[in-house]
């Protein structure tokens, strides 16, 4: 569900929905698909979102993620991650967004990632700043 807040009147729905989150962008945003499939036309924040359940109901049996080890676009423009499974039988695996149970995991690699690149963009710059060297001016007398 999402919260209406262009509503022309007070009789109009509070709320919208039900939709599915089919994927989260870099920014934080979450991708809505409605009962149709049919794609919303803008991204909605995580403010704008009623959950309907905690507790998802599940139709297939489920595997616990240990952590995400990357992500990469699919044909189809959508993020796929590659799961580490907390079961040590499971090998490492490419997953859709559309195959997770809770979205916790990809938020929490997502800030690392994040937080990773920043690190290492702090540190590319340090290094460079260090190479530098001032430059020596000939004093002139005469």
């Amino acid at each position: 569900m999402t919260r209406q807040h262009n509503r022309s009147s007070k009789r109009d729905p509070a709320n919208q929905g039900p939709y599915l989150i089919t994927a989260i962008t870099k920014g934080g945003s979450y991708v809505l698909r409605d009962m149709e499939g049919q794609q919303l036309a803008r991204n909605y924040t995580r403010s704008e979102l009623i959950p309907i359940s905690d507790r998802p109901i599940f139709q297939e049996a489920s595997l616990e993620v240990e952590r995400i080890l990357g992500h990469r676009l699919n044909k189809a423009r959508e993020y796929e991650y590659h799961v580490r499974w907390a079961d040590e039988d499971e090998k490492d695996s490419w997953e859709p967004f559309s195959n997770f149970d809770s979205t916790d995991v990809i938020q929490k690699y997502w800030q690392e990632h994040n937080k990773a690149q920043k690190e290492t963009k702090e540190a590319r710059q340090k290094r460079t700043t260090q190479q530098k060297r001032p430059y020596k001016l000939r004093s002139r007398r005469g």
